[in-house]
């Protein structure tokens, strides 16, 4: 069980937080100052993609599950990102990235829901469309600071891994943080200082695989706890609550306190999937 356990940290954590960190300063030097800043948050969904191949194994295609789907789904989102930021220009995309893209993932992974629908089916996919589309708006905005998009994405991506582990559904848990340590690995370069911009790759890349393993927990999951899933939408209204508070938008130390506003939904979260789960973990 400690082999196992070793096994899936190196390379469900370390691996990809290692290879986003290297990524992004080889994107940055190898694009250099006109395109490089822009495109570096494609570390994300390349170290996402290798963590994922290194736990599970690359898919076939066409897939057959919906965790199978998670890596097409990066890699799609990964080519129309850099597309976009290679094209520079991000605002000429942002409504169909907000309508669109969420509902083609949506399409994807709920198509067979869509043919048996049900009610709670409906409020599902409404739902996770809403919270798609929102979360897009919060990630594409122009922040204060570059590195608030990918602090909220990490944050989000920690409490879905948290919820999923907690309701018995270990494989997204891993996947969830699997994401979390290819953002993490990219923020390594945003702090103390942030540098570069989370970009359309990292939106569509790593957020279209937030959005897809909360839609796949939510569709195919029994045990895991929606309100729990729900409250983590709170993450993307931190800033400006962060930024209200002593040394909110300090250079430095401001990431810091976002980071703590942020990790107060997911620790309610974590509470609500706690008790739901009958308090065993």
């Amino acid at each position: 069980m400690e082999e196992v356990v070793t096994e899936a940290l190196i390379s469900g954590i370390a691996l990809p937080l290692l290879a986003a960190l290297v990524l992004t300063g080889v994107l940055r030097f190898m694009f250099g100052a006109g395109r490089g800043p822009s495109v570096t948050a494609a570390a994300i969904g390349i170290a996402f993609l290798a963590g994922y191949a290194m736990t599970l194994g690359w898919p076939d295609f066409p897939p057959q599950s919906a965790s199978q789907k998670l890596v097409y789904i990066a890699l799609a989102g990964l080519v129309l990102g850099l597309a976009v930021d290679f094209r520079g220009s991000v605002d000429n995309f942002r409504l169909i990235m907000i309508l669109a893209w969420p509902a083609l993932i949506i399409g994807w992974l709920g198509w067979r829901q869509l043919l048996n629908y049900s009610g709670d089916i409906g409020v599902t996919l409404a739902f996770s469309w809403v919270a798609g589309a929102f979360i897009i708006i919060r990630l594409t905005g122009e922040p204060e600071v570059k590195s608030t998009p990918a602090i909220m994405l990490l944050f989000a991506a920690i409490g879905v891994s948290i919820v999923a582990l907690l309701g018995a559904s270990a494989s997204i848990a891993q996947l969830a943080g699997t994401l979390a340590a290819a953002i993490g690995g990219f923020l390594l370069w945003n702090w103390p200082w942030a540098r570069y911009p989370l970009g359309a790759a990292g939106v569509l890349g790593g957020g279209g695989v937030l959005l897809s393993l909360v839609l796949t927990l939510g569709l195919f999951s029994e045990d895991v706890s929606r309100p729990a899933l729900g409250l983590l939408i709170l993450i993307f209204l931190a800033p400006p609550l962060a930024a209200r508070l002593p040394l909110g938008r300090h250079a430095v130390l401001g990431p810091v306190v976002l980071g703590i506003v942020a990790a107060i939904p997911v620790a309610i979260a974590a509470l609500i999937a706690f008790a739901a789960g009958g308090g065993e973990f």
